[in-house]
């Protein structure tokens, strides 16, 4: 009896911890597989976006959790549709992926995808839309040294000319001292 007691509560706290995060508003992310073979075209794009779409309603800690975990998942099972939640689901703001490991997952789903898949177009805009982002990144990079070399020369400039200024002064001073009537 005292086992089945102890064997119950077990049970009892298990289910409890589990239930925990749900209990708290903080559901675990779904979990990502294959799309299921046999569905017609347009079916398996609806299913991947649906899918899709939970990923993206995360929120931070979640993301985060489901980030690590779905970047694991694909370093042991690289599918194009773990690649496609990652791209599509969790890598928005470029806190999952960098953009040089999104830009070569959206290569590998365009790879492993099949090529008449509806969805073929969201990765070529996705694709364009990165390579525009890349442009943008080398842009304010060069900018941004541009920038830091400008404020250097103002730095020394400005050091230039308070010297000048304190010579001026130094200079102004002795005229003044050896001027006529003064003594």
């Amino acid at each position: 009896m005292r086992g089945v007691s102890k064997l119950f509560f077990l049970v009892l706290i298990l289910n409890l911890q589990g239930c925990q995060s749900f209990l708290l508003g903080n559901p675990s992310p779904p979990v990502v597989y294959k799309v299921p073979a046999g569905l017609p075209e347009q079916e398996q794009a609806f299913y991947l976006l649906k899918l899709t779409q939970q990923y993206s309603e995360l929120n931070k800690n979640q993301e985060a959790l489901a980030c690590k975990e779905l970047t694991k998942e694909y370093a042991i099972n690289p599918t194009w549709q773990v690649a496609w939640v990652l791209v599509h689901g969790l890598n928005n703001d470029f806190k999952c992926l960098s953009l040089s490991k999104t830009q070569k997952l959206i290569i590998d789903i365009q790879a492993k995808q099949s090529f008449d898949l509806q969805l073929q177009w969201v990765n070529e805009n996705k694709a364009r839309d990165l390579k525009g982002i890349q442009v943008r990144n080398k842009k304010y990079s060069r900018l941004r040294s541009k920038f830091n070399e400008s404020q250097e020369q103002l730095q020394e400039l400005e050091s230039k000319i308070q010297a000048l200024k304190a010579i001026e002064s130094s200079i102004n001073k002795k005229l003044n001292y050896e001027r006529p009537g003064r003594k």
